[in-house]
């Protein structure tokens, strides 16, 4: 496996499996269990791998809130990746 090096100081980057939270995805308290995260020992800089972007930006295009005159049904949304994909899990 090759090193990977860090875009913003090019130190050594090491990679743990963690949770995201998905702000480029520009919906709000979005997280993204069980990916692998990068973090730069030199400068601390962090940045998720995201894999099967296409199917997990699929499972988001499903409706967040319902019509505009009820309530929305949920404020955060939870995705977890395994063996299986992407799956969008419960939330309170």
């Amino acid at each position: 496996m090759s090193s990977v090096h860090c875009d913003e100081c090019g130190g050594s980057m090491t990679t743990t499996r963690d949770s995201w939270t998905y702000d480029e995805s520009g919906l709000k308290n979005l997280i993204l269990d069980g990916i692998d995260v990068r973090s730069c020992q030199a400068c601390g800089t962090r940045e998720p791998v995201i894999p099967r972007i296409e199917e997990l930006h699929r499972i988001l295009l499903h409706p967040v809130a319902p019509p505009h005159d009820a309530v929305p049904r949920r404020a955060n949304r939870r995705v977890r990746f395994d063996d299986a994909g992407w799956t969008e899990l419960a939330t309170g």
